[in-house]
């Protein structure tokens, strides 16, 4: 059957079950019998309850523990173990904070990196551009009249020299 309707015309036909009857309301206490007067149940541990609208329904019968035996009381701590915690405890705070000084320096250090970084290409162009100026603008140093003399001396035998001079001279505008 189907049970939801496509437009406002298929409403009616639509099945709507009427509402469930509610039991009566509890005038009283629930009363268990004990297993003498108990139906027979198919369960160990389990009893016939009767509700207070007569009805006989069948629950788990609560049993009671026995109470825990008595240990021997604990031995102390030593003072070692003591000390040994409140240390570790101590060292695993440090930890925590010198690993948050680490990631908040390592971002401080990446921004530092970056901005070095930019003044060495910075340094790099403005080196170029003073180079281009000076190759550029830079007076020659060879203006006026340059003089080079190249002097050779040549040995044969125990007594035989020979000497060569040789002067060139070169004249810029």
């Amino acid at each position: 059957m189907n049970d939801t309707a496509r437009s406002y015309a298929e409403a009616a036909l639509v099945h709507r079950p009427a509402p469930m009857p509610t039991p009566p309301a509890a005038s009283g206490p629930i009363v268990i019998k004990t297993s003498a007067e108990a139906v027979a149940a198919p369960i160990a541990d389990v009893v016939a309850v009767h509700t207070p609208d007569g009805r006989v329904i069948f629950q788990y019968m609560d049993t009671p523990t026995a109470p825990a035996a008595a240990t021997a009381p604990a031995a102390a701590i030593p003072a070692w173990a003591k000390t040994t915690a409140l240390l570790l405890l101590s060292a695993s705070a440090s930890l925590a904070m010198a690993a948050f000084a680490t990631k908040v320096f390592a971002e401080a250090a990446a921004e530092l990196v970056a901005v070095l970084l930019l003044l060495a290409k910075l340094a790099v162009v403005l080196a170029f551009v003073v180079a281009l100026v000076l190759a550029v603008f830079a007076p020659r140093r060879s203006r006026g009249a340059q003089t080079a003399t190249a002097t050779a001396t040549a040995r044969a035998g125990l007594l035989g020299r020979a000497k060569a001079t040789a002067t060139a001279t070169i004249t810029n505008p």
